[in-house]
């Protein structure tokens, strides 16, 4: 990789973003196997915006990091 790259669009920033996004996730998951459980997605089956946004995020992040380094074939 390109060890000059700005923090935005590194390795670092893309693992960090991605860790995240699964911690989101996660919750989300949990509450969906607790449905007993006091939580705010309950009823609803779609994940909750925060988990949309971190995605939303990596996936921002990830485009960014292999424009610079190029796309790996």
């Amino acid at each position: 990789g390109d060890e000059h790259a700005p923090a935005l669009g590194s390795e670092g920033g893309l693992r960090e973003a991605l860790g995240r996004y699964r911690t989101a996730l996660d919750k989300y998951r949990r509450c969906r196997l607790l449905p007993n459980t006091i939580g705010p997605y309950l009823t609803d089956d779609k994940p909750p915006k925060d988990v949309r946004q971190h995605l939303g995020q990596f996936a921002h992040t990830s485009r960014t990091y292999h424009d610079r380094i190029g796309v790996l074939r």
